[in-house]
């Protein structure tokens, strides 16, 4: 004889506060001159570094994505250059949601 077999199933629903939250700043500038797009992103970015020194005791960890410069075409004459656009991302993992409220506001970097 065999031994009976049972079979349960369920569904649970668990809810509790978050652990991590992410972030991601990203500055945008443009320019007539790629100098010119690369020094606005330089002190945007340096912006960011005080920002990343003020907050870093409730930062899990950050990183960047580095500096792109592209030129910008114009669309009649596609080899003429009318000017240059770029990015730079910054990418934040923070622990302490205590800080999230002036972080946030921080990190909307007006120029």
């Amino acid at each position: 004889m065999s031994k009976p077999v049972v079979t349960v199933r369920g569904e649970a629903q668990l809810e509790a506060p978050p652990d991590l939250a992410g972030l991601s700043v990203t500055l945008h500038a443009s320019g007539e001159s790629a100098d010119q797009t690369r020094a606005q992103l330089a002190a945007g970015s340096s912006a960011v570094s005080a920002l990343l020194q003020e907050f870093g005791a409730a930062l899990e960890r950050s990183s960047t994505s580095g500096l792109h410069v592209a030129p910008l075409f114009n669309k009649r004459t596609p080899t003429k250059i009318t000017g240059y656009t770029g990015t730079f991302t910054s990418s934040l993992v923070v622990q302490d949601f205590e800080a999230l409220s002036p972080l946030i506001p921080s990190s909307a970097i007006q120029r």
